[in-house]
């Protein structure tokens, strides 16, 4: 059955200024000024939850470049530990020292 609005309500969603979108309502009879003001709010708790996805996708993000970023230092630093524990005579037969 198709919807035939009698009123239809257009409320930005933001956050801190920030336009993320729009949440529209379309309704059979009038909207009170009260269920506006709720619309309203939701429109607010959208926009902080939107904001809040974002902010853990980039977490998430960041948390595994830092994962690699950990491994290939654990990496590096057993080597450097392997070198340290070599004799300067194997060395001097790799190059590095005369």
């Amino acid at each position: 059955m198709p919807l035939k609005p009698k009123a239809v309500l257009l409320t930005p969603i933001a956050y801190r200024q920030r336009r993320l979108g729009g949440l529209v309502l379309a309704s059979p009879c009038a909207i009170s000024a009260r269920e506006q003001s709720i619309v309203d709010r939701l429109a607010v708790q959208l926009g902080v939850t939107l904001h809040n996805l974002r902010q853990f996708g980039e977490m998430k993000l960041l948390s595994e470049q830092l994962r690699v970023h950990g491994a290939e230092i654990h990496i590096t630093d057993r080597q450097l530990e392997e070198a340290d524990r070599l004799p300067v005579e194997a060395l001097s037969v790799l190059g590095g020292w005369r």
